[in-house]
């Protein structure tokens, strides 16, 4: 797969995501159990383990892609997508401009890992209230 494909296949997958269309960003994945690394370290084996325990963080969250870098090996793609996030905590507070890095490795046309890096604790939006 080149670097150009695997960054599109990359992108449907957050965007699935971002729309709660678990199916199809599962069917993105090429492994079972997956491998979702979040900050803390957490990591998650399905999609629907990760949107439980988010389920604890804010009510919402969504991402500007802002930049995307692959590179190609000769066993996988890296997939690099840097953004900010925006969203609504728990208290009803909306927030954005809130930095985020995913990387994906994607193996045979398929997402394999995916490791992610954001502020959301740092930056305190997660307890701001009103």
């Amino acid at each position: 797969m080149s670097g150009a494909d695997a960054v599109a296949l990359v992108d449907r997958y957050l965007q699935f995501c971002e729309d709660r269309d678990l199916e199809s960003a599962r069917s993105l994945w090429g492994v079972v159990p997956m491998r979702i690394e979040f900050p803390g370290p957490l990591l998650f084996g399905s999609l629907e383990d990760l949107v439980a325990a988010s389920r604890s963080q804010y009510a919402w969250v969504r991402k500007h892609r802002d930049e995307f870098a692959a590179s190609e090996g000769p066993d996988a793609v890296t997939v690099t997508s840097i953004g900010r996030l925006y969203g609504e905590n728990l208290h009803g507070v909306t927030f954005e401009d809130v930095r985020y890095v995913d990387v994906f490795t994607v193996t045979d046309g398929a997402i394999t890992a995916q490791r992610v890096w954001n502020d959301l604790i740092a930056s305190g939006v997660l307890d701001a209230r009103r």
